[in-house]
Order: structure tokens, then C-alpha cells, then sequence
């Protein structure tokens, strides 16, 4: 079994969110 990493969001995030406005993305998650 390989590991998966997040080059965004290092570590563990939790339940997270995305939005794309226009061509701009933002992420936000719970802390």
C-alpha cells in the first residue's frame, strides 16, 4: 500500500472545503 500526501495541505485537515470563483481556488477546513 502506497501513502497518499497532500502537497497543499500538509498533515491532517479535516473536512475540507473548496470553492472555485471565477479561476481562483480556495480551501478552508475545520480545525
Amino acid at each position: 500500500m502506497s501513502l497518499i500526501q497532500n502537497p497543499i495541505l500538509p498533515g491532517f485537515n479535516a473536512d475540507p472545503s473548496i470553492i472555485r470563483v471565477e479561476d481562483t481556488y480556495y480551501i478552508a477546513n475545520s480545525t
